[in-house]
């Protein structure tokens, strides 16, 4: 499993520096599509991923990698340079055309990172919880960064730690998500040692992985937990 892992991990790297938006689109349009001849059926799962320069490209080879796996799945972006609050009203809109295009009730979302944030948000915020049946959220806070290394790192790539802080703050006891599942890193520098957290509800699952931040979007182990969730979990 390990060897698999790792070869996985360099197939996506490879399809970062392939993929494109027009690329990304495509999996979406065909995946939507699908959807729809499922006369409102079929499930349909959202991917939160910010639109920085590389976004696209690592987003590119997980759509392919769930799509695959027989897991009708699209992609939202939102600017990361856009306050939380911001975004979940964006990713509200986003997620509303497309359940109006595709005839369906519910959906399920993973986010990753500020995309687990921007997710719950949506959720607790911008009354997500109406239309979402499950929940994946990856190396995402319960609670406020207060790690100098995490808030270091937040702001090396470009990030905006108080902003997050403010926004975990607000929703940090809102879990309206019965089916949640939380997959953490057990070394995971930006979070720091937060994970598993304390006293969240006994319905949130909370699974660990080994890593953290670092190539987030090529863990492999964590996509196949989130698999066996999305097809198993009722």
């Amino acid at each position: 499993m390990k060897i698999k892992n790792q070869v996985l991990k360099y197939y996506f790297a490879i399809d970062t520096i392939f993929g494109t938006k027009k690329k990304v689109n495509k999996i979406n349009l065909e995946n939507i599509k699908k959807t729809i001849k499922g006369n409102g059926k079929e499930e349909l799962t959202v991917l939160l991923h910010g639109t920085g320069s590389t976004y696209y490209g690592a987003m590119y080879g997980i759509l392919k990698w769930f799509t695959k796996k027989g897991i009708r799945i699209v992609s939202i972006g939102y600017n990361d340079s856009d306050k939380v609050k911001e975004s979940a009203l964006n990713v509200k809109k986003q997620i509303d055309k497309i359940m109006k295009e595709s005839n369906i009730k519910k959906i399920n979302i993973i986010g990753i990172s500020l995309g687990g944030l921007i997710a719950r948000y949506y959720v607790e915020m911008r009354n997500g919880k109406k239309v979402v049946d499950k929940l994946i959220t990856v190396y995402t806070p319960f609670k406020t960064v207060n790690s100098k290394f995490g808030i270091f790192l937040n702001k090396l790539v470009g990030g905006k730690p108080e902003e997050y802080n403010k926004a975990t703050e607000e929703i940090k006891n809102k879990f309206s998500v019965k089916n949640h599942l939380a997959i953490y890193g057990k070394h995971d520098g930006i979070i720091g040692r937060q994970y598993p957290f304390d006293n969240l509800p006994k319905y949130i699952k909370q699974i660990g992985v080994e890593g953290g931040h670092t190539l987030v979007s090529y863990n492999i182990d964590a996509m196949e937990i989130a698999l066996r969730y999305l097809k198993n979990k009722k």
